[in-house]
């Protein structure tokens, strides 16, 4: 958790990143602030992105990584 530019409290959870089991978006994967880098976490397998300035890029990076994650249940077709 961590302020915002704005002052507001940025939860650090990554929004409409979709991917599996959980997280607060619905996926296994949420964005955090550590100082002035922003990093995409996963809470199934524990994979850690790389620092990056731009949050925008971060949620791209757990947005890829919850397509792809090991230990997320695999979605079966009927």
């Amino acid at each position: 958790m961590g302020l915002g530019s704005d002052g507001s409290v940025d939860s650090g959870v990554a929004d409409g990143v979709d991917g599996g089991a959980l997280g607060a978006a619905g996926g296994p994967t949420e964005v955090e602030d550590r100082g002035s880098f922003s990093h995409g976490v996963c809470r199934v397998c524990g994979w850690l992105g790389p620092g990056r300035r731009a949050r925008r890029t971060s949620h791209r990076d757990a947005a890829d990584h919850a397509g792809n994650c090991p230990g997320a249940p695999q979605r079966t077709d009927p």
